[in-house]
């Protein structure tokens, strides 16, 4: 006669004997009911299985000590950033994400007269080489550096196209001929209809050009070192002085905002 006990394990039930009492023959020499007897048996065998579980443990905890972050996953954070779902929420139902695109603004048609309109930003020449969609401003400043006049064209907009229409707003903005224009250009904005248009109506033009597209005629006239004045007093001046001055001495008499024309 022995002793078991049921273990669970899942859905299954396992029994395993934990103790031997003994057979019907040694029973009969301790006790003339061997049935009540093993049953007696049972609540020591329980109560001592009830003592071998419980574990005595003494723990000492200091709060001033830092736990050290392991890999362990207890070890990992439980710490979670949502705040910026709200932030993503008004982004996106705002549109920021489409307005901050790499893509170029499409062409929209007018719905009562059907004419078509070139969506502002578009792919055009960048001088910093970014390929973003880009949008031009043309600007005109008087000689203080004060804006008097600006249009906003696509960014594929050929920047020549731009300079005549606005130029022609200055006119009917101070009269025809009652103030002295004088355009200023880099080369690239310095073509012949351009220079044809500031040619007259008491507009003048001063714009660069390349001395080594020149003929071989005007190279010499430039470097013939003869007639240059400076613009500010019209006092003649040389290729040679402007080489060999010092701008920075106060005395020299000449401005490096000077600009030199061919008389």
């Amino acid at each position: 006669m022995s002793i078991s006990k049921n273990i669970f394990n899942g859905k299954k039930v396992t029994t395993k004997n934990i103790a031997r009492i003994g057979n019907h023959s040694d029973l009969l020499k301790i006790t003339g009911d061997h049935l009540a007897y093993a049953k007696e048996q049972v609540p020591k065998y329980n109560e001592e299985a009830k003592k071998n579980n419980k574990v005595d443990m003494e723990l000492h905890i200091d709060f001033a000590e830092k736990i050290k972050s392991t890999d362990e996953a207890v070890s990992a954070s439980t710490l979670k950033n949502i705040g910026y779902l709200y932030l993503q929420r008004l982004y996106f139902q705002l549109g920021v994400d489409k307005f901050f695109t790499e893509n170029q603004d499409p062409d929209y048609v007018d719905e009562i007269t059907g004419e078509v309109f070139t969506g502002l930003r578009q792919y055009g020449f960048s001088k910093d080489y970014k390929p973003n969609p880009l949008v031009e401003m043309g600007l005109f400043m008087d000689t203080n550096g004060i804006p008097i006049s600006m249009c906003i064209a696509p960014g594929n907009t050929n920047e020549q196209t731009t300079a005549i229409p606005l130029e022609k707003e200055l006119v009917k903005m101070f009269g025809e001929g009652k103030n002295k224009f004088i355009y200023c250009a880099d080369a690239g904005l310095s073509s012949y209809h351009i220079r044809n248009f500031n040619s007259m109506g008491g507009r003048a033009f001063v714009v660069a050009q390349s001395v080594k597209k020149l003929s071989d005629a005007l190279k010499q006239a430039v470097f013939n070192d003869c007639d240059y004045r400076l613009v500010s007093d019209d006092s003649p001046v040389s290729i040679e002085l402007l080489k060999t001055f010092d701008k920075k001495d106060e005395n020299h008499g000449i401005s490096t905002f000077h600009l030199l024309m061919i008389a």
